[in-house]
């Protein structure tokens, strides 16, 4: 190696050297204790001085039988280390690595030192013990980059996005950050950042989490106070644990942003922060749920949750209010996913951003949760410890470097709702890493355990029977940060700090440093007793180890129930006082809250000196009960369960649960009429819902002949009398003789003597608005002022919990009861108010109207009814549709209409025959922007609708420019909703996969089979959803048409489809040969089969035809009028009997013309004109 600059003198030479032996004693240290080498930086003056000396003093670490390389990594190991690192640190690009390392120590390039320099770094990483990354170890910039974390000149793209995602409603932290960036889905998002950036999130793991947790903590105390954050910018950099130039590079970054702009624009209250839906798992119950907070405006409105398209409108519970009116809480709801879906996705229209949550890839379908019931994302390594692990039938879980067969601490069943799915209790203390196994190959990725134990907030026992005003748990006491040691002794520092959540400034923040012992510390530290509030506790360590958990606290706050708890009576729930106490200096106020019958919940406002005061939930303690099936959705209820003599026959399961704040024994008895124990049973318990249950069936006996009993649960605490708890009510199915409407008043003729009766009511001539729910009080149910002379109801009668209610249907169910009522629905919307007007037959179809949800879910329910009386209604509503078939389908797609029902209604509405091209206005937007609208933002209009996505986004596809953001992100927009089989059919107009799906000659021996035996053949595709053109989708598609082929034969429109569709085939192979191609391989397929015996075998052919005439007709390559009131009926009689079938075909029929158009040039429209 050349030395750079000039000559040393023997005695400068003996300085710098003594100097750089100092550097490196210092750095040697400080690596040692990182984990990374950006840790080490000294800063940027520092680095200098040091690569100055080094270039000075370089040739003289060469010696005779020494190469100049190894020279000066024998010589200073941690400076030569350092060096390289920090370089990456300051490169925006990896491709001249080594040409401007070598210029900027200003020496000459030689391959020799080079080489010797790239085969040290993995030496050296090892031997300072830092992060090491197996897959990189032979990419040796690579490696020296993902030292670097972030390298400083990438950090302005970086936190650009960072903006992007948390104005966007986006979480705070690295974990949901690094997740969302990195979806394999939506590589656009990626592509945003530089390469570095790229290389060190996809492969950094937890290290990567951490850096950018630790700078997007920044990033979002400074959006949250855009014009104070500054004030404040040295205590934020202290307990930020970044290396100093990193931070100084990111406030300077962040001073450059418009965070005033981006902070109006963005989602955030008051105190900077809104608290998005939450994916976890209820471990109690084995539930997958999604936790809905109260929006932060527009509370009246529905939050509208998809899983997979299938929407449902999710209402939270109305706030309750303090006495002064000044303070309410928050409630949450709960919404149960009740079975496997790619997405799950949220909305709210206060809310500019759809919540989009990747639950079951079908790629990687294994679904892990930690043992607090958090979401697990596929990039974020597993805790060591107890995970919860949902599994597909079929699919083993395998340590994935041994592929040996991970045996679970406990199988816990079928998540709720999740047939053919099991969950799993696993301890990961001596696992590497997770991976599902089926058919002797590894599916997905492996997903790697921590080595080593991670900090913990410890927290005491909340308060019983008081939570924060969002429901979540009340604590009464600090909580304690368990800090662990090093496993080697190394010195360890950890930061813990506190906050108010939300603010700039912490309450408390302290450094500790451990060697061989663990510590559990206090996280605030030096901070007088009475904390109140919510509080966020960070602990920071070396990379990889960062937690942080958020806590409401009340300091010495305590609530007594008197009696322990309430149970069951006739008037509701027994009385109960509760006594509330604030220790000095906070204050409570009421101190005294008495409760009777159906009051159940209350608020209670506590104050601090420095608070003005926040609202906390009084929920005195009461016993509950739950009827159902293990792996069945069912609620917990205060109000017993009334059932009938033949359920003590079914396999139901009675639960019920005491909260009693000491040792309880208890048993079940069956009770007559007067009071006889007619039988004893002594429950199990469920340890993990904290529940005591019997089998009804185990009842059977005790029953005998009697048409009406109660089942009871008898509890005795320690030195006290039993007592007892009704638990169910057995008796005769009817609970009523007759309904009826008096002015207003809903009276119910002969009413049961039954706790918990409640009437659910829906509007006949607005479908669209939610459902009421009423109880009943003196056999009585008041309608709501809105559903008064607003047009007949559908109303239905059933026993609940008022407190914990049933959410009813959208629609009304089957056996509802009808209503007469004159009238219509008033609405402050003049446009719903006149269009339920028309409904109800009282005026025409208002002119002008935009074709929104309201019209699909009124269409739907006009359907249903299937009366003569609403048929010009229905036909209005269809009009109304089809005149604007892109914005109608974007309606379908926030409609309640279930996805089952959807094609059948673009059927008959001639949606279907429509082009689905972006409006006149989006155009003019998107000409008067620099690049076209992207379709992430299109499809921010267009519901979580797989089918109706990809249908939208073809259609934007041929208004793109090739290669520009929106071809790109189109694509990706396909990819995702309709899997890599879309994307080889727009490529190359065929898919030879699609053809695996179909009816073949061999179909009519599955005819004779019995059906549970052909089950077994198509399950396994319907397990793990897919994309909608996977293989899996379309054999679980031809099972649906399979198992429904003789209800289509037997209705009275398949022979005219039939017939009719087979005269269209010249048509379409006019417009195309590879369209009629695609006809011919489904034909081709059945052989010699007899379609004349089994006229079912043609339903995917017919489906095919039907799908390719209504898209070729809507681009104009056939001409109009193909299409009559019979064809129509008896396509949409087959899109009803096989929804899934039609909407594939849908989607297939459109990427076959997209390709047509975009590769082959057809350009029917052009012709015609």
């Amino acid at each position: 190696m050349t030395q750079g600059g000039s000559s040393l003198s023997g005695r400068e030479a003996a300085t710098i050297g003594n100097w750089l032996s100092d550097r490196e004693y210092e750095t040697t240290r400080v690596l040692e204790r990182a984990t990374l080498v950006i840790e080490a930086h000294p800063g940027i003056e520092a680095v200098e001085a040091i690569s100055a000396a080094y270039s000075q003093y370089s040739a003289r670490t060469a010696g005779p039988s020494l190469a100049a390389g190894a020279a000066l990594v024998r010589k200073y190991p941690a400076l030569t280390l350092l060096l390289l690192v920090m370089h990456a640190s300051g490169e925006s690009r990896t491709s001249d690595f080594w040409d401007r390392y070598w210029t900027h120590l200003g020496l000459p390039r030689e391959a020799k030192a080079e080489t010797e320099l790239r085969q040290a770094v993995p030496k050296l990483i090892r031997r300072f013990g830092l992060a090491e990354f197996p897959r990189l170890r032979s990419r040796y910039v690579q490696l020296i980059g993902m030292q670097a974390g972030i390298p400083l000149p990438c950090l302005r793209g970086l936190v650009d996005v960072m903006i992007d995602h948390l104005a966007r409603g986006g979480e705070p932290n690295g974990a949901a950050f690094t997740h969302w960036l990195t979806d394999p889905r939506k590589p656009h998002r990626l592509a945003r950042v530089d390469i570095p950036v790229r290389t060190f999130v996809t492969e950094g793991g937890q290290y990567a989490i951490d850096l950018v947790d630790r700078i997007i903590d920044v990033v979002a105390i400074a959006l949250g106070n855009p014009t104070t954050w500054q004030q404040h910018q040295d205590s934020i950099e202290d307990s930020s644990k970044l290396p100093k130039a990193l931070f100084a590079e990111l406030a300077t970054v962040l001073a450059d942003c418009d965070l005033a702009a981006a902070a109006a624009e963005g989602l955030f209250d008051s105190d900077g922060h809104i608290e998005p839906p939450r994916l976890r798992l209820d471990t109690s119950d084995g539930s997958v749920q999604l936790l809905i907070p109260s929006p932060p405006a527009r509370p009246e409105d529905r939050w509208q949750v998809s899983a997979d398209g299938d929407i449902t409108d999710v209402l939270t519970p109305e706030p309750l209010i303090s006495s002064d009116g000044a303070r309410a809480s928050a409630p949450h709801a709960n919404y149960p996913v009740l079975g496997p879906a790619r997405h799950v996705t949220v909305e709210h229209s206060s809310i500019p951003r759809r919540f989009v949550f990747p639950l079951v890839d079908p790629k990687d379908p294994l679904v892990l949760f930690s043992d607090g019931g958090k979401l697990l994302p596929p990039r974020q390594p597993i805790p060591l410890g107890t995970v919860h692990a949902l599994v597909p039938r079929g699919h083993h879980l395998v340590d994935a470097a041994t592929r040996d067969p991970i045996e679970a601490d406990e199988q816990r069943g079928n998540p709720v709702g999740w047939h053919d799915w099991k969950l799993l209790v696993v301890d990961t203390t001596s696992i590497a890493a997770l991976q599902l196994l089926k058919d002797d190959a590894l599916i997905g990725t492996p997903r790697a355990v921590r080595r080593g134990y991670l900090p913990e907030v410890l927290l005491a026992e909340p308060i019983r029977g008081v939570t924060a005003a969002n429901g979540s748990p009340l604590y009464n006491e600090r909580p304690a940060a368990w800090l662990p040691a090093d496993a080697v002794g190394s010195a360890t520092q950890w930061l813990v700090g506190s906050r108010r959540l939300g603010a700039v400034t912490w309450v408390a923040n302290y450094a500790w440093t451990l060697e061989d012992e663990e510590l559990t510390c206090d996280p605030f530290e030096d901070v007088p007793e009475g904390l109140l509030g919510t509080y966020e506790i960070v602990i920071r360590g070396p990379l990889g180890t960062d937690i942080r958990k958020v806590v409401h606290l009340a300091e010495g706050f305590a609530a007594t129930a008197e009696p322990d708890y309430r149970v069951p009576t006739k008037d509701g729930l027994s009385n109960a006082t509760i006594t509330l106490q604030a220790d000095p200096p906070l204050e409570v106020d009421p101190t005294t809250i008495t409760v009777a019958g159906d009051d159940a919940d209350s608020i209670a406002v506590l104050t601090g000196p420095d608070s003005p005061g926040i609202a906390v939930v009084i929920s005195p303690p009461r016993a509950e009960t739950r009827l159902g099936r293990p792996g069945e959705p069912g609620l917990w209820s205060s109000v017993p369960h009334v059932i009938t003599p033949a359920d003590l026959d079914s396999d139901d399961t009675l639960a019920y649960r005491v909260p009693a704040s000491t040792d309880i024994n208890t048993w079940v008895e069956l009770r007559d009429r007067t009071g006889k124990t007619r039988m004893q049973e002594p429950p199990s318990y469920n340890e993990h819902a904290d529940a005591f249950e019997v089998e009804l069936r185990t009842l059977r006996e005790g029953m005998g002949r009697l048409r009406s009993a109660r089942i009871v649960a008898v509890v005795q605490a320690e030195d006290e009398a039993p007592h007892d708890v009704l638990l169910a009510t057995v008796r005769p199915a009817e609970l009523l003789s007759g309904l009826r409407l008096v002015d207003g008043t809903l009276v119910l003729d002969d009413l049961a003597d039954v706790t918990g009766i409640t009437v659910q009511a829906w509007l006949e001539t607005a479908p669209w608005h939610a459902p009421a729910t009423l109880p009943v009080r003196d056999d009585t149910a008041e309608l709501p002022e809105e559903f008064r002379e607003a047009g007949p109801l559908r109303v239905r009668v059933l026993v609940q919990d008022h407190h914990n209610p049933v959410l009813p249907p959208a629609t009304p169910p089957a056996g509802a009861t009808r209503i007469e009522q004159a009238g219509w629905h008033r609405s402050s919307d003049h446009a719903l108010e006149a269009l339920s007007r028309f409904i109800a037959g009282d005026a025409g179809l208002p002119t002008g109207m935009e074709p929104g949800p309201q019209a699909w879910t009124a269409l739907q329910a006009l359907a249903s009814a299937n009366d003569d009386a609403h048929a010009e209604a229905s036909s209005g509503l269809r009009a109304l549709l089809a005149e604007q078939p892109r914005e109608a389908l974007v309606a379908l797609t926030h409609s309640t209409v279930p996805i089952a029902e959807q094609p059948a209604l673009t059927i008959e509405t001639g949606v279907v025959r429509g082009r689905f091209t972006a409006s006149n206005r989006q155009r003019e937007d998107e000409a008067a922007a620099s690049e076209p609208a992207s379709p992430e933002a299109r499809a921010a209009t267009i519901g979580a609708n797989p089918w109706a996505t990809c249908l939208a986004t073809l259609d934007d596809l041929l208004h793109a420019r090739r290669g520009s953001d929106s071809w790109v992100q189109a694509r990706e927009e396909l990819a995702e909703h309709g899997g890599d089989a879309l994307i080889r059919v727009l490529d190359s107009g065929r898919d030879t996969e699609l053809a695996k799906a179909l009816f073949d000659h061999t179909t009519v021996m599955l005819h004779h089979m019995p059906a549970e035996q052909v089950d077994k053949i198509f399950d396994v595709a319907r397990i793990i959803p897919g994309a909608v053109l996977d293989v899996d989708t379309r054999v679980s598609a031809i099972a649906e048409t399979f198992a429904m082929r003789e209800q289509w034969v037997a209705t009275g429109t398949h022979t005219e489809l039939i017939v009719r569709s087979k005269k269209f085939i010249r048509a379409i192979r006019k417009a195309g040969k590879q369209f009629y191609d695609q006809i011919s391989i489904r034909s081709d397929a059945l052989g010699t089969a007899d379609t004349q015996s089994h006229p079912w075998l043609m339903l995917p052919m017919v489906s095919l035809i039907m799908a390719l005439l209504a898209r070729l007709e809507a681009h104009g390559a056939l001409k109009p009028g193909m299409f009559d009131e019979q064809i129509t009926r008896a396509w949409a009689d087959l899109a009803r009997i096989c929804p899934q079938l039609v909407r594939i075909d849908l989607v297939f029929a459109e990427a076959l013309i997209a390709h047509a158009r975009l590769e082959a040039g057809a350009d029917w429209e052009a012709a015609s004109a």
